[in-house]
């Protein structure tokens, strides 16, 4: 059982939530992105900063896979795409270490994505 320091310490945390839903994280649609190694990086690279969770149902929208969506303590989440490369990965993560306020240009930014029911 976790602490109340644990709980505490967890729920001042960034959330970031990667898709590997339908087709982000797949060699079948990004076969020159290592999605394996992507999500070590991260997962290493936060570790203590932001807490990772990784979702298997489509976040969407397919066209700017792969999408992961950052929620920073007490701000909006915000939606992040097309992140495929080794820089736009190391820039995400600069940013969320940062504190995650204004993203910068390389970190490619979208609108939150509504699925229609």
């Amino acid at each position: 059982m976790r602490s109340r320091d644990d709980r505490r310490e967890e729920a001042t945390l960034s959330r970031v939530t990667v898709c590997r839903g339908c087709c982000c994280g797949t060699v079948r649609k990004f076969p020159d992105v290592d999605h394996s190694a992507q999500l070590d990086r991260l997962r290493a690279e936060l570790a203590g900063i932001a807490k990772i969770k990784v979702v298997d149902d489509c976040l969407g929208p397919c066209s700017d896979g792969n999408v992961i969506v950052v929620k920073p303590q007490g701000v909006k989440p915000i939606w992040v795409a097309r992140v495929l490369t080794d820089q736009v990965v190391a820039d995400l993560i600069d940013w969320i270490r940062s504190g995650a306020a204004e993203p910068p240009a390389s970190v490619p930014v979208i609108p939150p994505y509504r699925k229609s029911r």
